[in-house]
């Protein structure tokens, strides 16, 4: 199960990545960001700078979580890790892929 878990938050923070690097292209080209929590964070303090600290923290979270995961003996925790961990990483992919397509139709 420690091979899933491994697999698991490496596609979280792969998916993350994705995310972070569409939205930094888009807000270099000129996008503005859409989801209402991050863009007053984002006119703050610049797009870029959010994005990449948010992708930071994702990431030590998920390192946080992990290895949780792996250090302890609850086959539930594990599991659960997993499961929600899938989850998020397809949300993530989908945000990534909704940005690219923003990218190319210019939106």
């Amino acid at each position: 199960m420690t091979v899933l878990i491994v697999v698991t938050a490496g596609l979280l923070v792969g998916t993350k990545f994705l995310d972070c690097w569409t939205t930094d292209r888009g807000l270099r080209r000129g996008l503005r960001e859409r989801n209402p929590l991050c863009r007053p964070l984002m006119e703050r303090f610049g797009g870029r700078a959010i994005t990449w600290a948010v992708f930071g923290l994702a990431g030590l979270i998920v390192a946080v979580a992990a290895s949780a995961a792996i250090q302890t003996d609850e086959t539930w925790y594990r599991a659960g890790f997993i499961a929600l961990g899938l989850t998020v990483a397809l949300a993530q992919a989908g945000a990534a892929w909704h940005n690219q397509g923003r990218l190319v139709r210019g939106r």
